[in-house]
C-alpha cells in the first residue's frame, strides 16, 4: 500500500510532477524500502496559472502538505499501520492515524474543487465575453476590423460630425455600455 501511495504521489502532467511544489522536475517522494521510510524531495511552494487579466489561482499543493501533513500524514500512517501489522501491536491507534489521515485528503480535495468552480466561471465569462464580441461583429452595418465611419447617436448637448472608427472602437463603445450605439455612416444627434 506504501508504494502505490508513493507512485500515486509522484504522479506527473506533461512532464512535470504534480505534488514536488515549484520543484517540478524533481520526483517529489521517494521509498527507501528496507525502511519503509518515505522522504520528500519536493518544496512547500505553490505554482499558479493566469485564468485572465488579474485572475489566477495555485495550481497545486505541495506534497509535503498532501500527504505528510502533521495534522493526517498519509505516509506517516501507513509507515505505522505496516509497523502494527507486523508487529500485532497498536493496531487500533494505527487504524485511527490512518483515518485521521484520510480525513486530511479529503479536506484538501476542497483546494482542488475551489479551483475547478474558479476555472469554470472564468471560462465561462470568458466565453460570454466571445459570444457578446461575436454577436457585434454580425450586426447590420457592420463593426469588423477595418470598417470606418460607424453613426454615433450622442445623448444631451453632443454634437454632429463625421467620425472614423474602426470596428475594434466601436465593439469597446458597445461593450462598456454607451448609449444608442448605430453601426451606419454619420454621427449625429438624436
Amino acid at each position: 500500500m506504501l508504494s502505490q501511495t508513493v507512485s500515486l504521489a509522484n504522479a506527473s502532467y506533461q512532464g512535470a510532477f504534480l505534488f514536488a511544489g515549484t520543484k517540478v522536475s524533481t520526483q517529489p517522494f521517494t521509498l527507501d524500502t528496507t525502511t519503509n521510510t518515505v522522504t520528500y524531495n519536493g518544496n512547500s511552494a505553490t505554482t499558479s496559472v493566469q485564468l485572465s487579466d488579474g485572475n489566477s489561482i495555485n495550481a497545486n499543493l505541495p506534497g509535503d502538505q498532501l500527504f505528510q501533513n502533521g495534522s493526517g500524514s498519509v505516509t506517516g500512517a501507513l509507515q505505522d499501520l505496516y509497523s502494527a501489522l507486523t508487529t500485532g501491536t497498536n493496531i487500533p491507534a494505527s487504524v485511527t492515524e490512518v483515518q485521521n489521515a484520510l480525513n486530511q485528503v479529503n479536506q484538501q480535495r476542497v483546494f482542488y474543487g475551489n479551483n475547478l468552480n474558479q476555472i469554470s466561471l472564468s471560462e465561462s465569462f470568458l466565453n460570454q465575453d466571445k459570444l457578446n464580441l461575436s454577436q457585434q461583429e454580425k450586426r447590420p452595418g457592420g463593426s469588423g476590423p477595418g470598417d470606418r465611419g460607424y453613426e454615433f447617436r450622442a445623448g444631451a448637448g453632443g454634437e454632429s460630425g463625421d467620425v472614423e472608427c474602426d470596428g475594434a472602437g466601436a465593439g469597446i463603445a458597445n461593450v462598456v455600455g454607451l448609449p444608442e450605439v448605430n453601426f451606419n455612416s454619420k454621427f449625429s444627434e438624436p
